[in-house]
């Protein structure tokens, strides 16, 4: 399968991997390079560019994603377009390959809901024209989306409760005794069956229904269902060997055996321009490096000017030139890091059949080539001539064509490394028993268990613990901290250098978010919800943003997490143990009290993605947030029962007094009657509405009537109606302006007003001591440090992996140094071998340096985007800790 059929059955990941620094005309140009057919399968007249032109300019505009052409893909880091986008962008450059068999795995993400459903028609559409065989995962899909797919697979626990028609699906659990509740959609129902918090059962059904994944796969294996998919594998299967022979008929012979469409000279080629293109688009670090080695050059003459030409100066020539060699050879470390980032990349577009993985490699030397040999000339020149090594053309030249074979040499070997090793940290892999054993403190991993975050999965019945809970969070959230103020904006524009002039991405936002209202922010992607957030918690002292990409991956435990965020957020006039109190009264809100020392570790380990988004909201609650807290896409990428629970946990907390904004895509029904509040932005950073959601969203649903829109039918989502009033994710909507005619609106007018009365009513209230506050820091300069350093070192002993290929690296260079220099004696070349020695054991920094860079640039990148900007903790406690915690680790060996 993977041999010969590479290319036609791809699965498309929920993470969107490209270059951040490419455009996106530029990412999808390169793979549909590589992907345009033959002129056998092209127009009459149509050539390859023609053909790239065409298919990129229907891709970008059946995805909405036409504008954004010229903007850099971005990343966390790096600005570029939005999440929404970004994500479309994955499916235009899945779309490219027009494979066969297609998976795409929660690609709905971080999509609006419209948006959501042209995504899934293109896909019916491509289905239908081309014949080909689609399976989507969707985690929260809206009735209009759920009627687009042909045959529905439910599955709980490994077991498939049901597989067979979308139409059949619902009644089907129907006749197993339960209820879908009104405007619940039929998705929303499918999910819900075997939670017995979320199902409905008709009444005198309760004890005859179905409880756990084992008894719904047993009942549908016994169902008619279950027969009619047998029936129809025996129908299919019957006209495979047909269908088989006719496509090996009409198959060219050129490519029965290719799973690669364009020849290999024309995959180096487009590569190679798209490495240039991604080597400069990071400037900064290209022409820092060749700076740092014009400084280094320098520094290195100065000690090595004008050597004697006599034999006092043979020895040192000998080490000018070795240590030339060996600086360059050195530089060429630098290639691991970036081989591991761009790995998944180069993975995932050899599984889509764009181009070899060698082809890959020979691009990359191609533009190592010029790169390299400026890097080799550059330094060489300087330390070269200043010497006063032999002075001659000929020797000159040779020893810069030597420098660069070997510099290109030792770039190709680590690239080596990076693709034989999964992870950097595998290259240096311990046992795995010594890992487990250091990253588990000896324990077993048992089901009482709570520090290996395995807990038991036997869940009491609803009715037995019902009460109980509901009392017990009723206690909790009176120990909950409450916001006392209304968090009010006005006029807030935002906008960004974009070409030649600006794009606005914020045009004259205003509102407001109170305390005990949750309030949804909403809109199409793009139009700058998230931008909005980011805008709004430059009020960083006074307010928290929660997001799920600033979350912190070290290694530390649930109640660490929330221990380290009190401690250095709330006031130093709060003593340690109230603050620790606090979190345990912050665990129990989250009700992860039985996980409570599981450690937080990657994506995919420890915590399921509805525990990691519940610690988000902890850790800053944690830090008893004065006026709101911004969370950002909370609800987005999880399954609509984990959802709820979500939205169920928020209303809790705004029912305790806490103001909430909180940014959404996808909402069902049920989901969005949590919220009291609404703002809704339209493409382009315009309010349309903003204001009372009203109860089952009457009031939102009775302004758009009011204002010409169409009425909502009882038995549509209002958030998904409301989305395609506005036009959102329809780029072909040319009807009513909806954000000039909220300026024109009473609501507007009426929220001026009011927005007027808060601020002056403000000005003369008594402010809390937390808002009086000017202080930079929560904490003294000393707290942070300790608290931070003391994390350092917690985070360092759970990974194992650093440590020990440190000590393996030093073991295997103080080997090889002893045995070739074993046994010295005291002539004179003894002592030269003795200076060797000692500058061989020198030559193990820029390895150690290498090993530290991940580590370190991690480090600083949760820093810059979370700690630093939440004001948690300085720069000077940060970087006291990067340092502190290397010594011991480094003196060691």
């Amino acid at each position: 399968m993977a041999k010969d059929f590479r290319g036609e059955i791809i699965y498309n990941p929920e993470d969107d991997l490209h270059y951040a620094t490419l455009t996106v005309r530029y990412t999808l140009g390169v793979a549909l390079q590589t992907r345009t057919p033959g002129k056998e399968s092209r127009m009459e007249g149509e050539s390859r560019k023609d053909y790239v032109k065409e298919f990129l300019r229907v891709a970008t505009k059946l995805l909405w994603i036409e504008h954004t052409l010229d903007t850099k893909v971005g990343n966390e880091y790096i600005r570029g377009v939005s999440g929404g986008e970004r994500k479309r962008v994955s499916i235009a450059e899945a779309l490219i390959t027009r494979a066969s068999v297609q998976g795409w795995d929660n690609s709905s993400k971080g999509l609006d809901a419209s948006t959501a459903v042209e995504y899934v028609q293109s896909l019916r559409a491509l289905t239908n024209m081309a014949h080909i065989s689609t399976a989507v995962s969707l985690c929260q899909a809206g009735e209009s989306l759920y009627n687009i797919v042909d045959k529905v697979l439910l599955i709980d626990n490994g077991k498939c409760l049901y597989y067979g028609t979308a139409d059949r699906a619902k009644q089907y659990f129907l006749d197993l005794g339960l209820e879908c509740p009104d405007r619940w959609t039929t998705a929303d129902f499918l999910t819900s069956v075997t939670d017995p918090f979320e199902r409905s059962v008709k009444p005198g059904w309760k004890n005859r229904i179905p409880r756990s994944a084992q008894d719904f796969a047993d009942v549908y294996m016994r169902s008619e269902a279950y027969q009619r998919n047998l029936d129809d594998v025996r129908v299919y299967e019957a006209q495979l060997e047909r269908q088989r022979r006719e496509r090996s008929q009409n198959t060219p012979k050129k490519t029965k055996k290719k799973n690669f469409t364009i020849p290999f000279h024309q995959q180096v080629m487009a590569l190679t321009r798209r490495q240039f293109l991604v080597t400069l688009g990071d400037k900064a670090s290209l022409f820092g490096k060749w700076g740092g080695i014009i400084f280094q050059g320098l520094v290195v003459e100065s000690l090595l000017y004008n050597l004697p030409e006599n034999t006092a100066g043979a020895f040192t020539r000998g080490g000018v030139l070795f240590f030339i060699l060996l600086f360059n050879a050195l530089l060429a470390l630098a290639e691991l890091t970036a081989g591991f980032e761009s790995k998944p990349i180069l993975l995932k577009h050899k599984n889509f059949s764009f181009y070899r993985p060698s082809a890959y490699a020979l691009a990359q030397t191609a533009v190592d080539i010029p790169l390299v040999l400026v890097q080799v000339v550059l330094f060489a020149v300087i330390i070269y001539w200043m010497a006063g090594v032999s002075a001659t053309p000929s020797q000159f030249f040779i020893s810069i064509l030597v420098l660069w074979l070997v510099t290109m040499t030792t770039y190709a070997f680590f690239r080596a490394i990076s693709a034989v090793f999964k992870t950097l940290d595998s290259a240096t892999k311990v046992p795995k028993t010594v890992q487990d054993s250091i990253e588990t403190g000896g324990r077993k991993g048992t089901v009482s268990d709570e520090e290996t975050g395995r807990v038991n999965e036997k869940v009491a019945a609803p009715e037995q613990s019902g009460k109980g809970q509901k009392q017990k969070d009723k206690e909790v959230l009176g120990n909950v901290a409450k916001n006392e103020t209304i968090f009010t904006f006005q006029d807030v524009n935002y906008a960004i250098p974009f070409q030649d002039g600006e794009r606005k991405l914020l045009q004259n936002v205003q509102g407001y978010v109170r305390p005990g209202k949750l309030t949804a922010l909403m809109g199409a992607s793009g139009s700058g919800k998230t931008t909005l957030l980011n805008t709004l918690a430059q009020r960083e002292l006074l307010a928290s943003q929660s997001s799920l990409t600033s979350m912190s991956q070290v290694p530390a435990t649930v109640r660490e997490a929330l221990q380290f965020s009190a401690l250095l957020r709330q006031p130093k006039e709060v003593v340690k143990e109230e603050k620790y109190a606090y979190c345990e009264t912050i665990i129990d809100l989250l009700e992860m009290q039985d996980i409570a020392g599981a450690t937080i570790s990657k994506v995919g380990e420890s915590l399921n993605p509805e525990q990691r988004k519940r610690l988000t909201i902890g850790v800053e609650l944690a830090s008893k947030p004065e006026l709101l807290m911004f969370l950002d896409e909370h609800p987005s990428g999880l399954d609509s029962g984990a959802a709820f629970n979500i939205a169920r946990f928020l209303r809790k907390l705004a029912d305790a007094g806490q103001a909430i904004l909180c940014t959404i895509h996808q909402p069902s029904a049920v989901l969005f009657e949590n919220f009291d509040e609404l703002i809704l932005l339209e493409s382009g950073g315009c309010v349309v509405y903003a204001g009372d959601l009203g109860k089952g969203s009457q009031k939102m649903m009775s302004y758009f009537k009011e204002n010409g829109g169409p009425k909502c039918p009882p038995d549509v989502n209002p958030a998904e109606w409301a989305l395609d009033t506005i036009g959102a994710g329809n780029p072909d909507y040319k009807s009513q302006d909806w954000g000039d005619t909220w300026l024109q609106s009473r609501k507007y007018e009426e929220q001026s007003r009011d927005i007027g009365g808060i601020v002056e009513k403000r000005k003369n209230a008594d402010h809390s001591r937390n808002v009086r506050d000017d202080r930079e820091y929560a904490m003294p300069l000393w707290t942070q440090t300790t608290a931070v350093v003391k994390r350092s070192f917690v985070t360092y002993w759970r990974t194992p992996n650093y440590i020990m290929g440190k000590f393996i690296l030093h073991i295997f260079t103080g080997l090889f140094n002893c045995f070739t220099f074993y046994k010295l004696g005291y002539a004179t070349i003894d002592v030269q071998s003795r200076l060797f020695s000692i500058f061989m054991a020198l030559t193990i920094s820029p390895p150690l340096i290498q090993q530290l860079q991940p580590v370190f640039l991690h480090s600083r990148d949760i820093f810059q985007s979370r700690e630093n900007n939440a004001k948690i903790c300085s720069w000077f406690a940060w970087t006291t800790a990067a340092v502190l915690v290397e010594i011991p680790r480094s003196h060691t060996p």
